[in-house]
């Protein structure tokens, strides 16, 4: 599996790696089941990416030549207190 590190990497394959996967699920007292969490991040990556592409606002930082959607240039959150979201945005490690 190889992370997102935010430079628009070509063989990028998650978001998230396993110690986040962990931090997220110690956090809110869910247990995984036994499997491979690569493969669940790997599919869930790719999930996020297929249903939402056509939503997310900017473009690929480095346009073909990177393998997932984010990091985006020009892409800004909406609402008075919008920021640029040059990284995925956080909310999905953290949603409210």
């Amino acid at each position: 599996m190889i992370v997102e590190d935010g430079t628009g990497l070509a063989n990028s394959n998650s978001y998230a790696s396993e110690d986040t996967l962990d931090t997220y699920c110690d956090d809110r007292g869910i247990t995984l089941a036994t499997g491979d969490s690569e493969a669940a991040l790997i599919r869930a990556t790719a999930a996020i990416d297929a249903t939402y592409r056509n939503r997310y606002p900017g473009y690929k930082t480095q346009l073909r030549d990177q393998a997932l959607e984010w990091p985006r240039t020009s892409a800004y959150g909406r609402g008075p207190n919008a920021a640029h979201l040059a990284q995925f945005p956080p909310s999905v490690y953290h949603p409210r």
